[in-house]
């Protein structure tokens, strides 16, 4: 689980990406990592204004990696 977003939550909306996908309607992923950035738990409010100002774009992978690294420690 990432913070408080349980893990079925976040496997519907891989499904939910990979239907769209299927049915070839595309979402930017600029807008998918935004998605997951603002439904962070309030207690990941500094981190998240972290990735908001970061200069380089996130792309999902990155953020993911990002996101496991935060809550590792």
């Amino acid at each position: 689980m990432l913070g408080s977003i349980p893990i079925m939550d976040q496997v519907e909306l891989q499904v939910l990406v990979s239907r769209l996908r299927d049915l070839k309607v595309v979402i930017q992923e600029l807008l998918q990592v935004g998605a997951i950035i603002s439904k962070l738990p309030s207690s990941w409010n500094n981190y998240r204004k972290k990735l908001l100002h970061m200069e380089k774009g996130l792309y999902c992978g990155k953020m993911l990696r990002h996101l496991h690294i935060e809550e590792e420690t």
